[in-house]
């Protein structure tokens, strides 16, 4: 069996030391704080519409900027291979940021897809060491999806859009609206199969007759125009599967865009590398487990002695390098959706939280949120163990009685959270006994670790030391 242990250190609560945002900044030597944050509200248009959201905006903007400084210093002494930088995502919290991502898992709905590209076997060794279309200006400008979980969209649609430019020398803008609107998504993901073939089977309207409009997070009823003038397509073609043996090798990948154009693929993209991202070649395995983004591979190339994909992003031109970014090879190549393709065992989760008192408010807090996120990736409750104390939710100095929050502005994250270990019950003892499945535990009618020699498991503990 595999472990996946995180030990967590108690982080600074900034409201309840009643010290502002600005003032750690500066304690931590964030000298040019307030400017930086005033200049990122303006570059990125953002307002906010209270005085506490805008505090709660400054700790996110400030954990970004420690997180982003920590990460360039090693970029500047040559250990990583790509930069960080703000973008527009500097004020999110992660579960916000992460909630751009809403594609359908591939690894959980597989769709149907289209009769296989079969590249010709002699193209596969003649792949050149670099190529991109851009350099013959066959891929057009890139767009911005907003707050709308329509990635998908704009995958499948820039490549159609360049395909029509390598084929026809015809620039098209084509209209990512219709296909949010006509799916019924929602902006709640689509899988970029199911928008191939609405194509397909409908045509797609220019951006101009169906402007969009979902940037915000709203759509709108289908307003498709059968007599406006559509673009359509043939059929399509897939290159392997999204999970299971198939998968496409490089040479195949390459075969394919070199003979007919950029491809859509997608990919896990929900860690905070790939969010903060500016420039270089991102070789990083914080890539998410779940959350699934779609993009196009335009070409490829090598630098700094590292193989990478040239991706085509939809969060605009002042996202990483004027929209793209260099995806290291190797990298995608062991992308969390081959690993699950692989892995037949099943998961455990152990939620530990130490401390006892009001006053290690965060720790049990922090616990109740990692379960919450934990069952939201899917992991089945019998396989989750909590241990914590128990004592905050119903504090006579909780102001919100019943309900425990984990950030300032924040929702309940106690309801629903198992008891499984309370009170005396969180002990060391206990602790070593679930992870070795105890009997004597389980005679109790004690939950514990039942794991077999393929499956893994993740521990989770936080708190700190005391003489007890």
């Amino acid at each position: 069996m595999k472990f996946a242990v995180i030990l967590s250190l108690i982080c600074v609560c900034f409201a309840a030391q009643n010290k502002s945002a600005s003032q750690y900044a500066a304690e931590l030597g964030f000298k040019t704080f307030e400017h930086e944050f005033n200049s990122f509200k303006i570059n990125h248009s953002k307002q906010y519409s209270t005085a506490e959201e805008e505090e709660q905006r400054k700790v996110n903007f400030l954990q970004t900027l420690q997180r982003i400084e920590k990460h360039n210093e090693l970029f500047k002494r040559g250990l990583e291979s790509y930069e960080k930088g703000v973008n527009q995502f500097a004020d999110l919290t992660n579960a916000e940021y992460q909630s751009i991502f809403v594609m359908p898992d591939p690894s959980v709905q597989k769709p149907a897809l289209a009769e296989p590209y079969i590249a010709d076997p002699e193209s596969l060794s003649l792949a050149p060491q670099s190529f991109d279309w851009r350099q013959s200006g066959k891929v057009t400008s890139v767009k911005n999806q907003g707050g709308c979980g329509s990635c998908w969209a704009f995958s499948v649609l820039a490549t159609l859009e360049s395909a029509f430019l390598i084929k026809h020398n015809q620039n098209l803008d084509l209209s990512e609206e219709q296909l949010v609107d006509c799916t019924n998504s929602r902006c709640g993901g689509q899988t970029v199969d199911s928008a191939f073939k609405y194509v397909q089977a409908h045509g797609v309207e220019s951006e101009g007759q169906y402007p969009y409009s979902a940037g915000s997070g709203h759509y709108n009823n289908c307003g498709d125009q059968p007599s406006a003038p559509h673009t359509h397509i043939q059929g399509y073609r897939g290159l392997g599967h999204a999970v299971g043996p198939n998968l496409a090798t490089d040479q195949e990948i390459m075969a394919a865009i070199q003979a007919n154009g950029p491809v859509s693929i997608t990919f896990n993209a929900a860690g905070n590398d790939f969010r903060d991202y500016k420039s270089g070649v991102l070789a990083s395995n914080d890539m998410g487990w779940t959350a699934a983004h779609a993009v196009i591979i335009t070409g490829w190339g090598t630098e700094g002695g590292r193989d990478y994909w040239v991706i085509k992003n939809s969060w605009g031109a002042g996202w990483g390098a004027q929209g793209y970014i260099k995806l290291a090879r190797v990298i995608a190549d062991a992308s969390p959706v081959t690993e699950q393709a692989k892995f037949t065992g099943k998961i455990w989760v152990v939620l530990a939280g130490c401390n006892e008192g009001w006053d290690n408010y965060s720790i049990k807090a922090n616990v109740y949120r990692a379960y919450q996120m934990i069952r939201g990736n899917g992991i089945p409750e019998e396989n989750i163990i909590v241990m914590q104390p128990d004592d905050i939710a119903n504090n006579k100095l909780n102001p919100t009685p019943g309900k425990v929050k984990s950030e300032f502005t924040g929702s309940d994250v106690y309801h629903g959270v198992p008891k499984h270990y309370t009170g005396a019950d969180v002990s060391v003892e206990n602790f070593l006994g679930v992870l070795k499945g105890d009997p004597k535990l389980a005679a109790r009618g004690k939950r514990v670790v039942n794991s077999g020699p393929n499956d893994h498991i993740f521990v989770y503990t936080i708190g700190h030391g005391d003489d007890s």
